[in-house]
């Protein structure tokens, strides 16, 4: 799977075992591979396809697993041990992911 699919497969993903640990791994992605214009332009092209209210839903969830990391040091969403010390870097890809959806709205 493609980097741009697997972070719009983890964002769309709801479960509601794991699922705040979907969003933060998109989110680390996204920080991780976000100086890559070519996966940027591709990420946001896929998220073009979905409709204003799925993607409303896609920012509220990933918010609120980036708000539950910063509330619980140790996060304690099974699996996803060991994200809180890359707290820095999920937020570096809320930004990004944020500066995306602002675009598609503009």
């Amino acid at each position: 799977m493609k980097p741009a699919s697997f972070v719009i497969v983890k964002l769309l993903t709801e479960r509601a075992h794991k699922g705040a640990k979907d969003k933060l791994q998109a989110l680390l992605v996204l920080a991780e591979r976000g100086e890559d214009e070519a996966f940027e332009a591709e990420v946001y092209g896929l998220l073009a396809a979905v409709d204003r209210e799925r993607l409303a839903d896609l920012r509220a969830s990933a918010q609120g697993a980036v708000f539950s990391l910063q509330r619980d040091p140790t996060f304690s969403d099974a699996g996803a041990e060991g994200y809180a010390p890359m707290r820095h870097l999920v937020e570096i890809g809320l930004a990004r992911l944020s500066a995306l959806l602002e675009r598609l709205h503009a």
